[in-house]
């Protein structure tokens, strides 16, 4: 149905900060509640982590129902990055977005 990909920083100055990636809902999937089942179970799932206080992601800045759906969970943007793909000969601009908090666990 669909995927979406974790990393988190292992130098010590930034094992605060974690990465999603490669949100991914296939087609036939789509406009179901897929992708927000799936955000919304990471970040469940996220903020019991010991000392992670930051998320941060990338999403295709063309891609308003991705950017919508980051944004009403409490992802801001944070910077945009012009031309940071080509695909089959075209550009796209990436949206940087972070969602600050605090884990349920104590540091």
């Amino acid at each position: 149905m669909g995927m979406l990909g974790f990393s988190r920083e292992n130098r010590p100055k930034r094992a605060h900060i974690g990465n999603l990636r490669s949100m991914y809902v296939a087609p036939e999937f789509r406009h179901q509640g897929v992708g927000t089942a799936l955000l919304d179970r990471a970040l469940s799932h996220l903020r019991q982590l010991d000392g992670l206080r930051q998320i941060i992601l990338a999403v295709t800045a063309s891609n308003l129902a991705a950017s919508s759906l980051y944004k009403s969970r409490g992802f801001e943007r944070f910077g945009l990055e012009c031309d940071a793909l080509f695909i089959n000969g075209n550009y796209f601009d990436e949206e940087h977005l972070v969602l600050h908090f605090v884990s349920e666990k104590s540091d």
